[in-house]
């Protein structure tokens, strides 16, 4: 049978005054945040077992891990991969990050399908990006095939190819039917190919702008 231990004081931290560090039987054991620390009702004399010190250990933990990720938050929205991966990235435990990706998930934090229409609609307003190009940063992103096609088709019949397309001409001083040398029409559709736009969306654009006889 484990052995109780003491805790014989505990401090306000020096570093950080929101956290406390604990000592048990006169040895520095853990520093732990206020909430946890109330939370479990520690106070000074009050005798802890390996089990329950193991417990609150992974306690304060998941409240760090919980509090990062809302700061992460807090810089932007993220989908529940970007989330894991950049929790994942601190080498906090598997089980741990996947408990608070749950509850972040419960409580609303993190919802990949609003991350997901978020993000395509700053995309594709913001950088004029093709429905290629758009399900590409999605898949990266993490979000899954059934709510990545719902989201791409969704955002093109808001925001239908050509007229983005129109935008993006206008953007580099092309208006439709204008005449362009033939370099300037390349360039054009090199550009859109890279933007992820298939020919078939651009071709009626790109074949009603007339040819000029420069270089």
């Amino acid at each position: 049978m484990s052995q109780d231990n003491e805790i014989t004081a505990i401090k306000v931290n020096v570093k950080n005054r929101k956290r406390r560090s604990i000592f048990i039987d006169g040895e520095f054991a853990l520093s732990v945040s206020e909430g946890v620390l109330f939370q479990n009702h520690l106070k000074v004399g009050d005798n802890i077992s390996p089990e329950a010190l193991s417990s609150l250990k992974s306690e304060e933990e998941t409240h760090q891990i919980l509090q990062a990720a809302y700061r992460f938050l807090s810089y932007r929205p993220r989908s529940i991969k970007e989330m894991r991966d950049r929790l994942l990235e601190k080498n906090w435990s598997k089980d741990q990050v996947t408990a608070v990706i749950a509850k972040l998930e419960d409580d609303g934090y993190l919802n990949d399908l609003d991350f997901a229409r978020m993000f395509a609609r700053d995309r594709v307003k913001s950088k004029y990006l093709g429905p290629a190009g758009l399900r590409n940063e999605l898949f990266r992103k993490g979000i899954d095939q059934e709510l990545l096609a719902l989201v791409v088709d969704e955002i093109y019949i808001e925001h239908p190819p050509a007229k983005i397309i129109e935008a993006l001409m206008r953007k580099r001083g092309i208006e439709p039917r204008a005449e362009v040398v033939p370099k300037e029409k390349t360039r054009l559709i090199n550009q859109l190919r890279r933007k992820g736009f298939s020919w078939g969306e651009m071709e009626a654009l790109i074949t009603g702008l007339k040819t000029s006889s420069g270089k």
